[in-house]
């Protein structure tokens, strides 16, 4: 079975496609945690709820960590796809 890297590319393109699509979902969800996370804690320093507690704010930085874990996924599927590109030219020149 013999493929070349157009046709590489051409199979991929899904694959590339769904990488930037989590990628960009994922920085959206950072920037949503980080303003989260802040409003929280000015809540919480303001004793409005009344005590401080840190799970409000664990719970409000757990939106930031899963955007971090959706851009990182996002990117290992472009490197597993900028991979599988260049073995392929690689194969064609070896």
């Amino acid at each position: 079975m013999k493929n070349s890297s157009s046709d590489i590319a051409k199979g991929t393109q899904v694959m590339s496609l769904f990488a930037q699509i989590l990628s960009a979902i994922g920085f959206v969800l950072i920037i949503v945690g980080a303003v989260v996370l802040i409003v929280d804690l000015i809540q919480e320093f303001r004793g409005e709820d009344g005590s401080f507690e840190l799970m409000a704010a664990v719970a409000s930085a757990s939106i930031m960590f899963y955007g971090m874990m959706l851009a990182a996924l996002g990117q290992a599927l472009t490197a597993l796809r900028s991979i599988a590109m260049n073995c392929a030219v690689i194969a064609e020149k070896g």
